[in-house]
């Protein structure tokens, strides 16, 4: 790109703050972590663990669950089309999680799903057994142990062009 035009376009811009999601394994989450898999036929496999946020148990383990998230914006929020989360700023200090489970009726055969929400500034997922399936801003991979997120506020910076069509870098 040019460099004059660079220049210019850091000139009328801004700078946007958002918040970085810490992991006790030293790594940061920008968008979210999901939690949950899906067999060879694409059904849904439930998994069992805790969920907590700042302290409130959304599911103490005892439970099956479809799928957990950990959501600092809105790129997970609605996985195959469940609102998992209403809302999910990243640049407002919270953290969101929200953990879905089949609820059988008991004098029907239709299940139905329920979900649990809560928001805070920390939270920790604890698989019980083997682990979870966990997609981490977009990185598949598995989770065996407990993990912990919380929120570092305004941790990191982006420039945005006040004119978006105006911007060349």
């Amino acid at each position: 790109p040019d460099r004059a035009a660079c220049a210019a376009d850091a000139r009328v811009g801004r700078v946007r703050r958002l918040d970085l999601r810490r992991t006790d394994t030293g790594s940061v989450t920008l968008d979210g972590a999901l939690f949950g898999g899906t067999d060879a036929a694409g059904r849904a496999v439930t998994w069992r663990g805790r969920v907590e946020v700042d302290g409130a148990v959304l599911s103490a383990g005892d439970e099956p669950l479809l799928v957990a998230l950990v959501a600092n914006a809105a790129g997970y929020v609605r996985p195959d089309g469940l609102p998992l989360v209403e809302h999910a700023d990243p640049a407002d200090g919270r953290v969101r999680v929200a953990v879905a489970l089949p609820v059988r009726r008991r004098w029907h055969r239709t299940v139905r799903v329920e979900v649990r929400r809560g928001e805070g500034r920390a939270a920790v997922v604890v698989p019980a057994g083997a682990g979870v399936a966990c997609l981490d801003d977009g990185v598949a991979g598995a989770v065996s142990r407990g993990r912990t997120w919380w929120v570092e506020p305004a941790a990191w910076a982006v420039y945005t062009a006040t004119d978006p069509g105006r911007s060349r870098t």
